[in-house]
């Protein structure tokens, strides 16, 4: 057996409306920082399985989501981080479930916000440019 992800870890930096929510703040007083982690994960050799997991961020007020930091552990080759307007339940437990379904969802109502398979890699978008994410924001 191996680990999939030893632990993953997803960190939001976000330019808060009226405060900064729940997360840890930085020396700007408008940047606060959201993690979400699961894992781990065991996959035998030879074997590929998509596991899912649905956590609620802690944002206690509607933020906007400038930078993603994702650490994925020992050996995953790909994560997908998706905003999630559609599931309102947390699935803390790492569970089967299809590849790519978000990216593909006709609703709208889940879409990919960052699709990586380097071990620790950050998302920064361009200047003035932000996720909205709702309070307690629902993460795939």
């Amino acid at each position: 057996m191996r680990l999939l992800a030893a632990a993953l870890a997803t960190v939001l930096a976000a330019g808060c409306h009226s405060g900064g929510g729940s997360g840890s703040g930085s020396d700007d007083p408008l940047i606060a920082h959201y993690a979400l982690s699961w894992g781990p994960v065991t996959v035998q050799p030879s074997e590929e399985s998509t596991q899912c997991v649905w956590l609620r961020l802690g944002n206690d007020t509607e933020i906007k989501v400038h930078q993603l930091h994702n650490l994925l552990g020992q050996s995953s080759h790909h994560l997908i981080v998706y905003k999630d307007d559609m599931d309102t339940t947390e699935q803390t437990t790492p569970m089967p479930c299809q590849p790519f379904t978000g990216a593909l969802n006709p609703t709208g109502r889940i879409a990919p916000i960052m699709i990586t398979q380097k071990r620790d890699d950050q998302l920064t978008l361009p200047p003035h440019v932000a996720y909205t994410l709702a309070p307690h924001q629902m993460i795939k």
